[in-house]
């Protein structure tokens, strides 16, 4: 009895940690997106008084989340050694996974920052859609339990990719998806690109529209 007991609640343990691994990534994801999203807005007043380059204003942001989720990790490597897990040298992967995240988000912030500046009611809708992108990310669940006809929805989202890598490191122990990750990057890139071009071409008017 005492022995089931204990497996039980290593079992619940272990459901915790597995549940950390996603959802401290995602929250970084998540604060990205919507405060990167007012970031320009927020700052409105400096953008009419002062010219510099706006970028820099989603970008830091970025940073400065990134930062926060550094010692958010912390959580996740108590939750791992205190759990009985564990740790493997596999958990120096999670700067490549962090840079990868690092790119896709400024991709997004640089995305939806500028668009907000045009259209405010973004930021609303912003609130919805990450509540939905939630429940269509492997974050409580594993992407092996998505059927494999639906499968294909969760492969659009980076974050999918990357909270897998992190799932590796920490609660596997095993080496990330390179090639997962590889395509996690590539979206982050193209992200980048995207948001780089958008955020340029509305940049011109956004002490107006401010």
């Amino acid at each position: 009895s005492t022995r089931v007991r204990s497996s039980a609640a290593s079992d619940v343990y272990k459901r915790q940690v597995y549940l950390c691994c996603g959802l401290i990534p995602w929250q970084y994801f998540s604060n990205v997106v919507i405060r990167g999203a007012a970031v320009m807005v927020d700052n409105g007043n400096i953008i009419k008084k002062v010219y510099f380059p706006r970028e820099i204003l989603p970008i830091s942001l970025v940073a400065s989340e990134g930062v926060n989720f550094l010692i958010a990790t912390i959580i996740i490597l108590g939750f791992v050694v205190f759990g009985g897990i564990g740790l493997s040298w596999n958990i120096l992967w999670y700067f490549l996974i962090l840079a990868i995240q690092f790119i896709v988000s400024i991709g997004i912030s640089l995305l939806v920052s500028s668009l907000t500046v045009y259209f405010r009611d973004l930021l609303h809708l912003l609130g919805v859609f990450m509540q939905l992108l939630f429940y269509a990310t492997p974050i409580v669940y594993s992407m092996d339990a998505v059927p494999a006809n639906f499968r294909w929805l969760l492969r659009l989202n980076p974050m999918s990719y990357l909270i897998d890598g992190y799932r590796s490191i920490f609660y596997s122990k095993t080496m990330p998806d390179f090639r997962g990750l590889l395509i996690a990057f590539i979206m982050g890139i193209v992200l980048c690109i995207v948001g780089y071009f958008v955020f340029k071409k509305l940049e011109r008017r956004f002490a107006e529209e401010l």
